[in-house]
């Protein structure tokens, strides 16, 4: 898989009016990437609700923006590597 230049996919994002500034712009674009690790996970078991996943992926994005520094992009883009990870799987 390719590494996503992800400075520009952020701008692009705000660029089309997709979101107001880079900040909303990480926010949302991590959304879409929760949601395509929750379709990832989708039928693996009946042990994953999506409330049991909701309450994993906050968990995992506040011990990823502690690691980060308190630095959205940078936890992105680990969480981006974690995906990675999880589909080469």
């Amino acid at each position: 898989m390719a590494e996503p230049d992800i400075q520009s996919k952020i701008e692009e994002a705000v660029s089309r009016g997709d979101y107001p500034d880079r900040k909303a712009a990480i926010a949302g674009l991590m959304k879409q990437l929760i949601d395509y690790q929750k379709g990832m996970l989708k039928g693996q078991g009946a042990g994953n609700p999506v409330d049991e996943i909701e309450k994993l992926r906050d968990e995992k994005w506040k011990a990823l923006m502690e690691k980060a520094g308190g630095d959205d992009e940078k936890a992105l883009r680990l969480y981006i590597e974690e995906i990675k990870r999880s589909a080469s799987n």
